[in-house]
């Protein structure tokens, strides 16, 4: 590699591009929900489910693969991400033929045709940005990615805003998509080309054979988590229809984007959870790790549930006044799905990658199960009950693995100090008598108090984050 790595400043930079994708994707989907008609966000909603269904295949989840390579064997770097590429290119196509298919198949109108071609290019695309991305976090240059991500993502907000305020529909939408995508990742390539000393294109290794072998436990995984993610919004479509998609899709559109936000620490974490630890060390992280996650996804919950009636008209419209309770029930899955993703890339990282697979199968079969009774019966608020049934499974099941693979992690004091903080910002933002915007603002500094008066996270966590 020719020069040292940097030890810390990955947090930083991992929140910069994650709250990246997090707001502009936030702030897309409610300016769609605002301003096209509710049955043609319905199909926005679905064709955007059929692709993220159809992430496993586009490169098999070797995004986490690289990363972990990366961070064992940096000197890998230069010949295995061009291998992985070439891996991603030829699952991403045929990814996004199925893609174009099956929805032909659901809705053969045009302009949804148009909707998949666009969508599942931009599926190969952004597959082939996370193996670019794998490599720079296992590497631990997080903070060289943050540029291009920042560039990409405020292409997509301001073409998406620009073609809507035109009044163009959802095929210049999924168009304004892919061209932020190849923008982001040819800024990731040239990234990491310069902080890499160079990606042997000529001799890439392993074998796309070797890597489509390995990647299939990993691709399980993905699989089996698209399934219980966006299951629910397939089965409704087909059993209720596009009005009803609508009514859920617009809280899912924006609470559980915010997943994204975890990212930010479950990635900065990963490479010194697959370098190898002592086992104390090991447990150490990931208290620390489910502390922050908590800190950051309790808060969105407590919030959400005290101003649901107001802020669900407020952010998407009268017409969407149907959606408080499927608001309710997603936002209850935020600080749930926080500790999913923290528990699931830990096992990952202790080479436990099958048993996440297994896991997620589970749940997988739980939540299509659950929606085939509860969907036809009730509508958007059936599909958001099994939402977060499927999430309070899945954190037990892989949260049982976890003390397998590294021990007791005692967790109860870090839930007993979250549960109080919740109740009291929860509390404080319902019953002040103040205008709904700065029940927000004082639900925020409420629990920025908190946080560190009930030692939730104390100046010596925020210390040892600095150094991630």
């Amino acid at each position: 590699m020719g020069e040292e790595r940097p030890t810390g400043g990955g947090m930083v930079a991992l929140a910069a591009s994650r709250l990246a994708f997090a707001l502009s994707g936030a702030i897309v989907n409610l300016a769609m929900a605002r301003m096209l008609l509710r049955e043609e966000f319905g199909v926005y909603r679905w064709v955007s489910a059929v692709v993220a269904l159809a992430t496993f295949g586009s490169n098999l989840g070797l995004g986490a693969f690289v990363t972990r390579e990366a961070a064992r064997e940096p000197g890998r770097v230069a010949k295995l991400v061009p291998a992985a590429l070439r891996a991603t290119l030829l699952l991403s196509s045929l990814t996004a033929l199925l893609v174009v298919v099956y929805v032909g198949l659901r809705d053969p109108r045009p302009y949804v045709l148009g909707c998949a071609l666009l969508a599942g290019a931009g599926l190969g695309v952004q597959a082939m940005s996370q193996v670019v991305e794998g490599a720079l976090h296992g590497l631990h240059r997080t903070r060289a990615e943050v540029p291009s991500v920042l560039l990409g993502r405020a292409a997509l907000v301001a073409g998406s805003l620009l073609l809507l305020g035109l009044g163009y529909g959802l095929v210049a939408q999924f168009g304004v998509r892919l061209g932020a995508a190849v923008l982001a990742l040819v800024l990731l390539l040239w990234t990491l080309q310069q902080v890499s000393g160079g990606l042997d294109w000529a001799r890439p290794e392993p074998p796309v054979r070797e890597l489509v072998a390995t990647g299939r436990v990993f691709g399980a995984t993905v699989l089996f988590g698209a399934i219980y993610a966006q299951a629910d919004v397939l089965m409704i479509e087909a059993l209720v229809g596009d009005a009803e998609v609508a009514r859920y899709g617009a809280p899912a559109s924006v609470l559980l984007q915010l997943a994204l936000v975890s990212n930010v620490v479950t990635r900065a974490f990963f490479p010194r959870l697959a370098a190898g630890q002592a086992p104390e060390r090991v447990v150490g992280l990931l208290r620390l790790q489910t502390r922050v996650l908590l800190a950051a996804g309790a808060p969105v919950a407590a919030g959400g549930l005290a101003v649901a009636a107001e802020l669900v008209p407020a952010l998407f419209g009268a017409q969407y006044a149907d959606s408080i309770l499927p608001f309710q029930l997603l936002v209850c899955v935020v600080p749930v799905r926080f500790l999913n993703n923290g528990y699931g890339l830990a096992l990952t990282a202790l080479d436990r990658q099958g048993r996440r697979a297994r896991i997620d199968g589970v749940a997988a079969v739980f939540n299509v199960a659950a929606n085939l009774i509860a969907v036809p019966w009730a509508g958007a608020v059936g599909a958001a009950a099994t939402t977060l049934l499927t999430d309070l499974l899945l954190v037990v099941l892989l949260r049982r693995e976890l003390g397998r693979a590294a021990g007791p992690v005692r967790e109860v004091d870090i839930l007993a100090r979250v549960g109080v903080c919740a109740l009291l910002m929860g509390g404080a933002v319902a019953l002040a008598p103040a205008p709904l915007e700065l029940r927000l603002v004082l639900g925020a500094a409420l629990w920025a108090a908190l946080v560190p008066g009930l030692r939730l996270l104390t100046r010596a966590h925020l210390g040892e984050l600095r150094g991630i």
